[in-house]
């Protein structure tokens, strides 16, 4: 078995942890490039932060016009998370933008384009429920991305095994009933997780969290289970 050269790399951003897996040869200057990406994103786009530019849209001391190019594009994405889900994603649904259900997953994606740029086929990019991976860690093996139990904190409820893709999970395992039916306001019901793989757009998993919006969110499957390499709903308890 041959030897890999290997970065690994945890950085605390976007209010989680990232943690970067580099299986081959890449330069450092990756690795510095990928994590000052984040906090540039991290910087612009928080909710969390005053002087965000997401912030100062948010209270109207700036218009879109007058923003970064990657707000700008943030907010494009959330546009068009919004018109593929019909509305069920909507950034704007609370009265202010906000674009935290498309930022992160973007991020990680971001980080994973940085690295292959710098010659990494063999990375696993993991941003709190958004995973990139790239090619398996040696050849012949996957990745494996555990999926954490809503319902049972500290157990896993899957394992996912991917060689080149990307998983989401959306859910109420670390933040609670967080994601808001945009018709009500209030915290969805009926599921405590979603899980969606690469062949679905990303910001999917978020909506399937609301009753009603799979009938209208792209999947390309809606079993109820806990291993489908497409979807999987994790029910409340009760449900």
């Amino acid at each position: 078995m041959s030897v890999l050269d290997r970065a690994v790399h945890v950085e605390h951003v976007m209010g989680t942890v990232l943690s970067l897996d580099v299986r081959d040869a890449v330069p450092d200057s990756a690795v510095r490039e990928a994590v000052a990406l984040l906090h540039r994103l991290d910087r612009l786009c928080s909710t969390y932060r005053a002087d965000s530019e997401v912030s100062r849209l948010r209270r109207g001391e700036l218009d879109l016009a007058g923003c970064d190019p990657d707000v700008r594009m943030a907010a494009g994405l959330c546009e068009q998370a919004r018109q593929l889900t019909g509305g069920w994603f909507d950034a704007w649904a609370g009265g202010a933008f906000d674009p935290s259900g498309v930022v992160k997953g973007w991020a990680v994606e971001r980080v994973a384009e940085v690295l292959s740029a710098a010659g990494s086929r063999r990375y696993s990019v993991n941003g709190g429920g958004d995973v990139a991976v790239g090619l398996g860690p040696e050849p012949g093996r996957p990745w494996r991305v555990g999926i954490a139990d809503p319902l049972q904190p500290g157990r896993l409820l899957a394992t996912l095994r991917l060689e080149s893709g990307g998983v989401a999970t959306s859910g109420t395992a670390a933040r609670g009933r967080h994601v808001l039916d945009p018709l009500t306001g209030a915290p969805a019901q009926g599921l405590a997780s979603v899980t969606v793989t690469a062949a679905v757009p990303p910001f999917s998993r978020t909506p399937l969290m609301i009753p009603g919006a799979s009938a209208v969110v792209p999947t390309t499957s809606r079993l109820r289970t806990w291993t489908s390499p497409t979807l999987a709903l994790t029910p409340s308890e009760g449900s």
